[in-house]
């Protein structure tokens, strides 16, 4: 009978052993950038220059309406991370003035996140820019915008 019941409790453990290998044994992947497709490439073309036209303006209730978000939602982001993000992306993108251009912009998708895009490009004062945009049910809304 404890014969038995050790042979149980032994192929008990194998097989929990078996199964903890098997799933920590997957790897797992991440999301990669891809090219856009045609159709999102002419949609992300005509995103960047309402964009360049928004900033370059220095319009800052037109770059709200590109991040999609209310002056109560802005309030409320500034208070959770204590940045305006509106205000960072003009203080990052406002010197420019109508001279904002993005040269060189790649178009790319996110192969397992189809809501997700990235528009890469540099600027006329050496630097790259790259936009991060998401797609929601009112259209595409700006993200983040980082300058390097």
């Amino acid at each position: 009978m404890k014969r038995k019941i050790m042979i149980v409790i032994l192929l008990a453990i194998c097989a929990t052993g078996l199964w903890f290998f098997q799933v920590s044994g997957k790897s797992v992947e991440t999301p990669r950038e891809i090219p856009a497709s045609p159709e999102q490439k002419k949609e992300l073309q005509t995103a960047l220059s309402v964009i360049e036209q928004a900033f370059g303006s220095n319009n800052t209730a037109t770059v709200s309406q590109l991040y999609g978000l209310s002056d109560r939602e802005r309030k409320a982001a500034e208070c959770e991370t204590g940045i305006d993000p509106v205000r960072a992306g003009m203080e990052l993108l406002g010197g420019f003035g109508r001279k904002l251009k993005v040269e060189n912009a790649a178009f790319l998708a996110v192969d397992r996140m189809p809501a997700r895009f990235y528009i890469t490009g540099d600027l006329c004062d050496g630097r790259t820019v790259r936009f991060t945009l998401n797609r929601t049910k009112r259209g595409l809304r700006l993200n983040e915008v980082v300058v390097r």
